[in-house]
């Protein structure tokens, strides 16, 4: 189960900061339900291998350690007929002092639908439903919080 995030587009001299992110889909699906991982955190070999790409070297806000407080947004998608769903799970720990927080790590997840409206099923091949093919993908809109 594995998406894959790339860095498109920053705003840093906004207050949010904002994050454009390309969201491919590689691998199987995660878990009907719950959805597939998308991990914001910064690609590091061995150490994070499934992070967020930044092929371009676009300059990086720092990204929160207690977690979003507003789910990524669905800014744009060709994913020839499925739809995606940003799925936070995690609630957040009283200590974060960020109500409605969601944790970076583990918490932002994207539900996968095919055409019709059925999830994809636990572990489902991305290639067998077609979501491999070159030019598929989902433009994500994640928000900081506020003068972090």
């Amino acid at each position: 189960m594995t998406l894959q995030a790339t860095l498109v587009g920053t705003d840093a001299a906004d207050n949010p900061s904002r994050l454009q992110v390309l969201v491919t889909f590689i691998g199987n699906y995660g878990v009907n339900g719950v959805g597939d991982l998308l991990n914001l955190a910064p690609y590091a070999a061995g150490l994070n291998p499934t992070g967020m790409l930044n092929p371009n070297n676009l300059p990086l806000p720092a990204l929160p350690g207690g977690g979003l407080e507003i789910a990524p947004m669905v800014q744009a998608e060709n994913l020839g007929g499925y739809y995606i769903q940003p799925n936070p799970l995690v609630a957040p720990a009283a200590s974060e002092g960020v109500a409605g927080s969601i944790i970076m790590l583990t918490g932002v997840h994207l539900r996968v639908f095919a055409p019709g409206g059925a999830e994809l099923a636990t572990n489902a091949g991305y290639a067998a439903d077609g979501l491999t093919a070159a030019g598929i993908g989902a433009l994500l809109e994640v928000i900081l919080p506020k003068d972090q």
